[in-house]
């Protein structure tokens, strides 16, 4: 899909879902014949309404028969625009780390790392809650599924610094796809990682780059930061 009829289509969907009520959002992202556009548009207007009044919505949807509701019921819990209560936000993490430990799909894990990510970043979650999720989460890095390669990437980024993490975003940037090493400099730069190795590899990609490429562009942004 090209990108001006991708945004098309994304307009026609926020347009459709909004006004929608909780139970009309709900049906859309519970029903299997949705799209994956108006699923997630459906999902981002259950965001603006109080989470008091969608919470026993979500969790149903958590619960739903298929992977890709429950993916865009965990996306809901990631990002919520308006304000949730320390009771709400320590549920939504037990059932984030619960998601995590079980044995769901590798689609609705993903959406579970980057929700974590997101309340991190955010700063819903302060960096020392890290604490209850750092055991469930750390065993992710140590044996990759490359369906969570992006997601691990992401959640990088917001999660207090590591040493495992470092290493796996070094991994990420030397032998990943193009795509993959990006994101993984997002990332070294984002929570400011900093090293030898780290260097000596940007050091190597710029070999293989030409003048004209954002990611030449992006490296030589972080070695002038970072020497």
């Amino acid at each position: 899909m090209d990108r001006q009829r991708q945004q098309d289509e994304e307009h026609q969907a926020y347009l459709l879902c909004r006004g929608q009520n909780a139970a009309q959002l709900a049906g859309l992202i519970a029903d299997p014949a949705t799209g994956r556009t108006l699923r997630y548009a459906a999902a981002r207007a259950l965001q603006h309404l109080p989470y008091a009044q969608i919470e026993d919505t979500v969790y149903r949807l958590l619960d739903g028969q298929y992977a890709k509701t429950r993916a865009a019921a965990v996306f809901v819990t990631g990002q919520m625009q308006t304000a949730l209560t320390p009771a709400q936000t320590g549920k939504i993490g037990g059932t984030l780390a619960a998601i995590l430990q079980s044995g769901e799909k590798t689609t609705v894990k993903a959406e579970s790392l980057i929700a974590l990510a997101h309340l991190f970043g955010r700063q819903t979650l302060a960096p020392s809650d890290y604490a209850r999720f750092e055991n469930t989460v750390r065993p992710y890095f140590a044996a990759l599924a490359a369906a969570l390669i992006f997601a691990l990437i992401f959640v990088s980024a917001y999660l207090p610094k590591r040493p495992y993490i470092e290493s796996f975003l070094l991994k990420q940037l030397a032998a990943g796809t193009r795509g993959k090493a990006s994101w993984a400099l997002f990332a070294i730069a984002e929570r400011g990682y900093r090293s030898d190795a780290i260097r000596a590899c940007l050091h190597e990609k710029l070999s293989g780059l030409g003048k004209n490429s954002d990611f030449r562009h992006e490296i030589l942004d972080y070695l002038a930061q970072n020497g």
